[in-house]
């Protein structure tokens, strides 16, 4: 971080204690990139630039514990010019989603662009990306950049000994284990998993889970993020059975550029966790020191005490904590509702574009549910999808079969759900039937679908189906909404399939012209393509993927139609 001031003053303060949870009258000198004394400063430097703070509260830069970057379709520059006003200074990330796409490089491009950014941004990485690094020799080069192993969990794994070996490996690198312990997870996996090290959760969606988790001594990142919001239900009512909360910590996981516009980040977490009865100091602990320590970066970060690098918010009040003034690294970067320094061009290198390998277009027929013999209806298994969460629920349903073909049902809203394989050059087709969209015509397709990536597609005719998945491989990755064959909306995310490489305004313009689009089309989520790239994660109940519909309790590939009838 280059253009530090050599000397600034902070006057009239109300300085945050997050150590003792109080606020106390004093002064603050910062040094170069840190912080030099709290307190009564009485002798002055003579490069000295006064900061009058006129009574507004002044506590760390706030510390994002959970965040996928590629979630907000933004690189990680662009993300951090938004959220640095927004009073965030540091964030911990998981790049798993571009290193899904480009393996080592896709990681390697994210930490470089992410040296670069005026927001700090440590890495968690999946256990492959950190054996191949290793075997690389390339680790030793981002050492400073990996803090964790991510997303982990023992059913992540093909076997129980290599999530022993994984975590064996990340405890000889000094890296935290950070878990990804899904919804309804067994009391005894929870136990394996924290033996074996497993540091946190950010899975958790009701208080009871968290709970679980905190009593074997794990950080519950209490989430709040686009399609997944858990804070509400998780610290409501909280400081009536839990009395220190230094285990809580906030996080976001998969914030969308709107969110981000429209509610905020770590600071839309602070403003709920209030709402919700924790007290506002005790919530700026949960978004700074709680999360420094977790992560062993108490030395560097998260509180105002001589020392630690200088990553301060000026806040005007501890309700809606409104920023009025942003500090890092002992520079000024925001104040007065603007940018104080100029951004770093984005440069994306040429590998990260022209992931997609679709050697065909695909038609109409790819989508249809063809079946033999004159039986007139199909009892079939329908994703019901979950606005807001990452879960799903599986039904039966049964649907008309007319000419040979099992047809959707508009009136009960149970569409068809496709999934192109975009690696390969084959255009390979998976599908099934989903609930919950709502669309009325056309389709939506997105390249962002979890884990992998492929192209997933939602619709209610299979001409739009195909028309959808095709404008999506043209473009080279994005999110589309189409009608009758036309375009009606589209966010271009060339940067492996994933990101844009535009402004935030830029992008902000593009997704809320496709989210009106959407809703023309009849549906009324709220996040219609982070629901949708969610249908693609194992997580409970019924999903689908690459290579079919997938029972997740079961981790068995089942056929959508279940049985015909005359």
């Amino acid at each position: 971080m280059a253009g530090q001031s050599s000397h600034i003053l902070i006057r009239n303060a109300r300085v945050v204690d997050v150590f003792r949870g109080e606020v106390i009258e004093a002064e603050v000198l910062i040094s170069g990139d840190k912080i030099a004394r709290v307190g009564q400063v009485e002798e002055l430097p003579e490069d000295m630039q006064v900061i009058d703070a006129s009574g507004k509260y002044l506590a760390p830069g706030f510390i994002d514990s959970h965040v996928h970057i590629e979630s907000s379709m933004m690189t990680p520059l662009t993300l951090s010019h938004e959220i640095i006003k927004r009073g965030t200074t540091t964030i911990v990330a998981d790049p798993h989603e571009i290193a899904m796409v480009l393996r080592v490089k896709g990681l390697t491009y994210m930490i470089e662009e992410a040296r670069q950014a005026r927001v700090r941004i440590f890495f968690t990485v999946p256990d492959w990306i950190l054996t191949q690094l290793l075997e690389k020799g390339q680790f030793e080069g981002y050492k400073g950049d990996i803090i964790g192993l991510g997303e982990v969990s023992p059913y992540f794994f093909s076997s129980d000994q290599d999530f022993i070996e994984a975590c064996q490996r990340a405890k000889k690198l000094n890296l935290n284990i950070e878990g990804h312990l899904g919804p309804n997870f067994k009391e005894r996996r929870l136990d394996q998993a924290a033996y074996f090290g497993v540091s946190s959760c950010h899975e958790s969606i009701t208080q009871e889970e968290a709970l679980q988790k905190l009593s074997r001594g794990m950080t519950v990142i209490v989430r709040e993020g686009s399609a997944a919001k858990n804070l509400v239900e998780i610290l409501g009512g909280i400081k009536e059975k839990v009395k220190d909360t230094r285990k809580f910590v906030l996080g976001t996981d998969d914030l969308e550029v709107m969110d981000i516009f429209h509610r905020g980040e770590i600071d839309h977490c602070l403003r709920l966790a209030v709402d919700a009865g924790i007290h506002p100091l005790e919530a700026l602990q949960m978004a700074t020191i709680n999360s420094a320590q977790h992560f062993g970066l108490e030395d560097r970060l998260g509180s105002v005490t001589p020392g630690r690098y200088a990553d301060l918010v000026l806040l005007e009040d501890l309700e809606e904590f409104k920023v009025a003034m942003v500090i890092s690294a002992g520079e000024v970067v925001y104040a007065d509702h603007e940018i104080k320094y100029d951004p770093v061009p984005i440069q994306v290198p040429d590998f990260c574009l022209n992931s997609f390998k679709l050697n065909r277009k695909l038609s109409a027929e790819d989508f249809k549910f063809r079946v033999e013999g004159s039986a007139r209806k199909a009892q079939v298994r329908v994703i019901e999808a979950v606005d807001g969460q990452i879960t799903s629920f599986y039904r039966n349903e049964f649907l008309d079969i007319k000419h040979g073909e099992i047809k959707i049902d508009l009136e009960r809203d149970i569409l068809k759900i496709a999934v192109v394989e975009r690696y390969q050059g084959e255009g390979r087709c998976s599908k099934g039937f989903v609930r919950s969209f709502g669309l009325k015509r056309g389709a939506i397709a997105t390249s962002v679908a979890h884990d992998e990536h492929n192209i997933i597609v939602v619709g209610a005719n299979d001409q739009d189906l195909a028309f959808a998945v095709n404008e999506i491989a043209r473009l080279q990755g994005g999110l589309v909404a189409v009608d009758g064959g036309e375009v009606k909306g589209r966010v271009k995310l060339p940067v492996a399939g994933l990101m844009a490489n535009v402004s935030a305004e830029q992008l902000y313009q593009d997704v809320s012209s496709l989210q009106r689009a959407v809703k023309e089309l009849g549906s009324s989520l709220e996040s219609p393509f982070m629901t949708l790239s969610f249908i693609c994660l194992p997580v409970p109940e019924l999903k689908i993927d690459k290579n079919g519909l997938l029972d997740v309790y079961r981790n068995t590939y089942i056929d959508p139609v279940i049985d015909l009838f005359d």
